[in-house]
C-alpha cells in the first residue's frame, strides 16, 4: 500500500514538473514571438526610411540632371555667329587634349 501511495505521489510530482516545464516553454515561446514581432516592426520601419531616402535621391538626381542639361546647353541656335561657335568648340577640344611632354 505504501509503495502504491509513493507511486501516486511520485506521479503527481512528475506531473507537476511536466506542467512547470510546459509553462516555461510557453513563456519562452511568447518571448520569442514578441522579439520576432519587434524585429519585424523595426525592419518595416527601416524599409520605410530606405524608401524615403531612395525617393529623395531620385528627385535630387532628376534636379541635378536638369541643371546639368541647362549648364551644358548647346548654344548653336543662339544669336552668335557660326564662326564664333565653331571657334569656341575647337578651343574646348584643345583644352581637353593632353599636353605634350
Amino acid at each position: 500500500m505504501y509503495s502504491a501511495v509513493c507511486q501516486i505521489f511520485g506521479y503527481e510530482r512528475e506531473l507537476a514538473a511536466a506542467y512547470k516545464r510546459i509553462q516555461q516553454l510557453e513563456n519562452r515561446a511568447l518571448r520569442a514571438e514578441r522579439q520576432r514581432d519587434a524585429a519585424l516592426d523595426k525592419a518595416t520601419e527601416q524599409r520605410y526610411h530606405l524608401y524615403e531616402a531612395e525617393t529623395a535621391l531620385e528627385e535630387e538626381k532628376g534636379k541635378n540632371l536638369r541643371l546639368m542639361t541647362q549648364i551644358n546647353k548647346d548654344f548653336e541656335n543662339s544669336s552668335l555667329p557660326l564662326e564664333i561657335i565653331k571657334a569656341y568648340k575647337k578651343l574646348q577640344e584643345v583644352k581637353k587634349c593632353p599636353k605634350p611632354a
